[in-house]
């Protein structure tokens, strides 16, 4: 290189690392003093020297015009959070899978129509039918893999690998409902979609989504989370809080595809501009494909709501595991978009996230519409309690061959009890041959003679989920 050359770049790269902190300088004068006062008293919960915060960004026509932290990232140390801070973002992170699986189809390596048995040989047909696209928008009727889990052993929550829940998905044989014809959120559906670019890529989905999304937007702070003892340079812990006393909420689980993101305000900065101008190999055709939603999936397109609030067409996604809580809120014709990124439980950053739209765009928004709230029913008969006799029909062991668990139903002074994970809990009736327990409803069927045959959870992401009688023995 010239010494004129070297010259010239030097003066360049003064009078870049001028205009940059010339404009950082006007960004922080983009909002009004009273507008930042309106914002910062939305997070004014958040804003403790005693727990844990979030941390916050506003983007409008590509700039971050509003970037702050808010509480404590760790409790222990006293360390604060800021715009820097890491956060997992949970589901939030299943636009990211979207886009990965969305790049293997541009280069030609999948077709968004193949059934997902060509990725899982051992799935059983009715789940092998299911298509990548079908996994994109939650229409393939696959139950979720976390709540199939719940019905295994609610002790081992923790202890579960990728490849176990894979391979309690592949063990089921029913879906809850004809693939297309429905809608159910389902983080199976983007566990396996993971999955398959790992396996067609023979890596991983982290090194996949690091060589081709993150790392060419320049999303240096970002990645999937699939190794749970790895250190993270400025992450805050996540928490919950029981009566005062706040403790630590983070995972163990290495699961990634349907959560699993580490990133920042900052680098979402990066990736909301892609949906004006996609940098990425195949474009826009890829955000246009993201954004697509079909007739029984309602508002959600392939990683992404689309939506409206107040009569502005929105993109949104939120996320919520463990001690972590998420919003990314996107207003698309404003060009404004909102991050709320929180690491306690009891946050509600999609509640927050519309106040701060309210404050931006209030004169753009339509009025609230008044909600019909409908007269709630009165019920004129209590459930009649079962008789004896009805309680010890139900007595006895139940099973399923597609999931490791076994129940026992056992009769006690109070009525009957299920053995949960190794703690009997009390069966509370709510109709005939139904019961409730932890907000899961279990029904008791009878065959021709009356006798009971078999109990079935009946969960909403998982459908009815069946344990035949196996033995009257308790």
């Amino acid at each position: 290189m010239s010494i004129t050359t070297r010259v010239f770049s030097a003066i360049a790269l003064v009078l870049l690392l001028s205009s940059q902190g010339h404009c950082q300088s006007h960004l922080t004068d983009t909002l009004s003093t009273q507008t930042k006062v309106k914002i910062d008293r939305i997070f004014a919960d958040w804003n403790r020297e005693d727990g844990p915060g979030g941390s916050v960004g506003i983007i409008e026509n590509g700039k971050l015009i509003y970037a702050k932290g808010f509480g404590l990232a760790n409790l222990e140390h006293n360390i604060s959070n800021s715009s820097s801070t890491v956060f997992r973002i949970a589901s939030t992170s299943k636009q990211f899978t979207a886009m990965c699986v969305l790049i293997l189809a541009e280069d030609g390596e999948i077709q968004l129509k193949d059934p997902i048995g060509k990725f899982f040989p051992a799935m059983k047909p009715k789940l092998a039918a299911c298509t990548i696209w079908q996994l994109l928008h939650h229409t393939s009727g696959i139950p979720d893999y976390l709540a199939l889990h719940q019905l295994t052993d609610e002790s081992a929550a923790e202890s579960y690998t990728p490849e176990d829940s894979i391979g309690i998905i592949v063990r089921q044989s029913t879906l809850m409902f004809e693939p297309a014809s429905d809608f159910s959120y389902s983080n199976s559906n983007y566990l396996l979609l993971g999955e398959i670019v790992a396996r067609v890529k023979n890596s991983s989905l982290r090194e996949f989504a690091e060589e081709r999304v993150f790392a060419p937007l320049g999303m240096k702070h970002t990645h999937f989370h699939d190794d749970n003892t790895e250190v993270v340079k400025n992450r805050a812990d996540g928490y919950e809080k029981e009566d005062s006393r706040w403790w630590i909420s983070n995972t163990q689980l290495n699961h990634v595809g349907d959560g699993g993101v580490f990133t920042t305000v900052s680098d979402l900065l990066k990736w909301d501009q892609i949906f004006y101008s996609c940098p990425l190999p195949g474009g826009n055709k890829l955000i246009q494909k993201m954004l697509t939603t079909v007739p029984t999936s309602g508002s959600y397109g392939c990683g992404i709501d689309v939506s409206e609030y107040r009569g502005l067409k929105t993109h949104a996604h939120g996320g919520a595991f463990a001690g972590y809580r998420a919003q990314m809120l996107r207003f698309p014709d404003q060009k404004v978009s909102i991050i709320c990124l929180a690491n306690h439980a009891r946050a509600t950053p999609s509640v927050l996230a519309m106040e701060v739209a309210d404050v931006l765009l209030g004169n753009k928004l339509s009025p609230r519409r008044e909600s019909a709230r409908r007269p709630k029913k009165k019920r004129n008969h209590k459930t009649k309690a079962p008789t004896t006799k009805e309680l010890k029909s139900f007595v006895g062991v139940f099973s399923n061959d597609e999931l490791p668990a076994i129940y026992t139903i056992t009769l006690k002074k109070k009525g009957i009890y299920i053995d949960y994970g190794g703690e009997d809990l009390l069966l509370t009736a709510i109709a005939k041959d139904t019961f409730r327990i932890r907000g899961w409803r279990i029904h008791f069927v009878r065959g021709k003679n009356g006798q009971v045959t078999a109990l079935e959870f009946r969960l909403s992401r998982t459908g009815t989920i069946a344990f035949k009688k196996t033995s009257d023995n308790h």
